[in-house]
């Protein structure tokens, strides 16, 4: 007990400290076996032994090739195609930009990247039509966060190495809670686009609207200019759950098309936006390698000194109604992603939240979509949402503003993270479907 809480106070006390999360973890892991007498081979042996994984290739191949889709016009594309079929109606470029993000989505695998491909593109579009600043950035920060849930996902790849859970399966399961997170935004646009002057529809700009009805030819034609970007999630994933590739080699395909589109079919990026995209990968994968190395270490440690054990004997001391037990671990979550990285989140808290959840009736598969979602709603949660700080910076609007009027899209996340919370079903039906 006392190598336990020596362990969990040091962790604590690294974070408050505001030492990068995977030094935290690493360092603690240290002080745990010490104080524990175990070998610290342990912790070379558990590093290498997880970081030896061909699916987690996947991961940098991912963020690559979200990288250099930021880069090009395969966004701008999207939401031309998105608006296209929308109609002409006064709130359509709102309701194309949550659309949009969810094509992104499909392309990207990241918040970050959807919100930097779309924002610079779409604010200005939306406050021509009307849209008050910080509500199109709100629109967008929320929209943006469907990028993890909806495949491919990189942090879902990060759960799949961390709990061995198969990453095609994650995939499969994320995709009806993305259309019905990106649904439910919607819903809130149309609720809250009067509220507050959201919208002032009596002062367009008609000379830059982006508001008109398209013909059949237009549309058609709208449709054929974006062929390439909309061929990529049919060729990446249609290619993981046919079961020709799997998530690894779809990833590496997928930074294979996209530099083909950009480079010498749409001929939209030069060799230095190329390199520029592996530099912004390679610093993001250095961090996250040394997290992933060290996530297997802290889970050992935790399940050696029984901190799982200790937190699912205790809450079910209080209470044994899953119900309730579930409630409390989605606040757990919820706070947790206000504050941390999704992906220091999921090495942090699955090896303690699992276990309790898998006493309430929920499977690897379940919990892994529904942390993902927990941990997304913090991107649009201060104190450090990360697509309030990118729409903030396109925007120069305070992030607290932004935050403000991201509250409606916040409340309806939530309603779908119940939904699905309750009604498990909804997560599984895909998978049971596809077999």
């Amino acid at each position: 007990m006392n190598a336990t809480w020596i362990f969990i106070i040091v962790f604590v006390v690294l974070l408050l400290a505001k030492l990068p999360v995977p030094i935290a973890v690493g360092v603690s892991c240290i002080v745990g076996l010490l104080n524990a007498d175990i070998s610290a081979q342990l912790l070379i042996t558990s590093s290498v032994k997880t970081l030896n994984s061909f699916t987690l290739l996947a991961v940098p191949f991912f963020i690559l090739a979200g990288n250099i889709m930021t880069r090009g016009s395969i966004a701008a594309k999207l939401l031309y195609i998105a608006k296209a079929f929308l109609g002409d109606r006064k709130e359509a470029i709102g309701i194309a930009t949550i659309v949009a993000c969810a094509f992104f989505a499909a392309l990207s695998g990241s918040s970050t990247a959807t919100c930097a491909a779309l924002g610079p593109l779409v604010i200005p579009m939306m406050k021509s039509e009307g849209y008050k600043t910080r509500y199109a950035a709100a629109i967008v920060a929320a929209g943006a966060m469907v990028g993890p849930i909806i495949p491919p996902s990189i942090i879902m790849c990060v759960y799949g190495v961390n709990t061995n859970t198969s990453i095609s399966d994650l995939f499969t399961a994320g995709i009806i809670p993305g259309l019905l997170l990106s649904g439910s935004f919607v819903v809130a646009l149309m609720i809250t686009k009067k509220m507050d002057n959201n919208i002032d529809f009596a002062h367009v700009n008609t000379e830059v609207s982006f508001t008109h009805k398209l013909s059949l030819k237009e549309k058609l034609l709208t449709l054929w200019d974006g062929k390439w970007a909309l061929l990529m999630p049919i060729i990446v994933l249609g290619g993981i759950y046919s079961g020709i590739v799997t998530p690894a080699e779809s990833a590496v395909i997928a930074c294979v098309y996209v530099l083909i589109v950009s480079c010498f079919i749409e001929r939209e990026m030069r060799i230095k936006d190329v390199l520029e995209s592996f530099r912004v990968t390679i610093n993001t994968m250095g961090g996250l390698m040394i997290l992933l190395g060290m996530s297997t270490v802290f889970g050992n440690v935790l399940t050696m000194n029984r901190v799982p054990e200790m937190i699912t004997e205790a809450i079910l001391g209080l209470t044994h109604n899953p119900i309730l037990i579930m409630l409390g671990i989605n606040v757990i979550l919820l706070i947790a992603g206000c504050f941390m990285e999704a992906a220091a989140c999921i090495t942090i808290f699955t090896p303690m939240l699992l276990p309790l959840a898998i006493e309430c009736g929920q499977t690897p598969l379940t919990f892994g979509i529904l942390m993902c979602v927990n941990l997304v709603i913090g991107t649009i949660t201060p104190p450090f949402g990360l697509s309030l700080y990118m729409t903030s910076s396109i925007t120069k609007e305070p992030v607290f503003g932004i935050a403000k009027k991201v509250i409606p899209f916040i409340i309806s996340s939530v309603v779908v993270l119940m939904l699905i919370t309750y009604v498990p079903q909804i997560i599984t039906f895909l998978p049971t479907v596809l077999g």
